[in-house]
């Protein structure tokens, strides 16, 4: 009689294999604009905006992190190569005249890493840097006690 009768396994597989990754975004972005107001504090990300400048395509940086090592890729060009510089501390990566000549990108690393041992290849028109995880073992032990009162 009603549609939510029926099993829902079925459902939902056939509503699931229809879904459209750009129309769930809108929705969601929909929901959460009725919800928040327009103090909405994300941007909607590249799914739902069909057209992307080619310099921001150009800034794309991938970061992921291995159980030794950080890995940071960025598009670049033949001109971004030669202009480029690269400066880290043990949180943060700076890459100087990146995107243009002047500019100063900030990169948030995931771990603390070390100051040397950092590596730079250049493949199929990405930088692919790689720095090595600072293993920290520097923990500090804070004692609880059990008769603390709050006055």
């Amino acid at each position: 009689m009603f549609p939510w009768n029926k099993s829902p396994s079925k459902h939902m597989n056939d509503w699931m294999k229809n879904m459209n990754p750009k129309e769930v975004e809108e929705y969601v972005n929909q929901v959460m604009n009725q919800i928040f107001g327009s103090s909405f504090p994300f941007e909607s990300s590249s799914i739902s905006s069909p057209i992307i400048k080619k310099e921001e395509k150009q800034q794309h940086i991938d970061i992921f992190e291995t159980k030794e090592y950080v890995y940071v890729t960025v598009a670049i060009t033949e001109e971004q190569k030669r202009k480029m510089k690269i400066q880290h501390n043990s949180h943060l990566l700076y890459l100087v005249n990146y995107p243009k000549q002047n500019d100063k990108k900030k990169v948030m690393l995931p771990s603390p890493v070390k100051r040397k041992g950092t590596k730079v290849y250049i493949r199929d028109g990405k930088l692919e840097i790689k720095l090595i995880k600072l293993e920290d073992h520097q923990f500090s032990e804070i004692e609880i006690s059990p008769t603390s009162k709050n006055t």
